[in-house]
């Protein structure tokens, strides 16, 4: 993973520690804040293994994913604040692949990320974000026909 990649990894998870003040201040949703902080933890944490091992199929998938887990939870309370996490969450696994062969899980991963990005496209209902949702999922296609065999066995363990 590149350096600018882990550097706005590093801004999203500050970003929670600032939306969890704005949610216990200001939207006295507690709970809410609570939860953006246990995960600002937790995205620490999986930011620091993939540092560690830039190249791990697992520690890149399991950022991919928690990015991606924060947007989904964010797009129930704060739309635009969901964003940047889904964007992000594709983009670990795009890079991750870029200059290589795309590796199974990493596709798989890859497919869940995208999936989710053009719901929240879709959520926002711009034509130019309409027209990227349609985009994604026309990948998602491809990928899903490509690795047809992989996934099946993905989705079953």
């Amino acid at each position: 993973m590149s350096y600018q990649m882990l550097q706005k990894v590093e801004e999203l998870r500050k970003e929670l520690l600032r939306l969890s003040e704005v949610f216990r201040a200001s939207r006295n949703q507690p709970d809410v804040a609570e939860w953006l902080e246990r995960h600002e933890r937790t995205l620490e944490v999986f930011s620091a293994t993939v540092k560690e091992d830039p190249q791990s199929i697992k520690e890149n998938l399991d950022l991919a994913f928690w990015l991606t887990n924060i947007g989904t939870f964010l797009l129930e309370h704060d739309l635009e604040a969901s964003m940047p996490y889904f964007i992000h969450g594709v983009a670990v696994l795009q890079e991750f692949n870029s200059g290589r062969s795309e590796h199974p899980r990493i596709a798989h991963g890859l497919f869940e990320a995208q999936g989710a990005l053009a719901q929240a496209l879709e959520l926002r209902g711009q034509p130019a974000d309409l027209e990227r949702a349609q985009d994604l999922k026309d990948h998602n296609n491809r990928l899903s026909r490509k690795y047809e065999k992989e996934f099946a066995a993905i989705e079953m363990v």
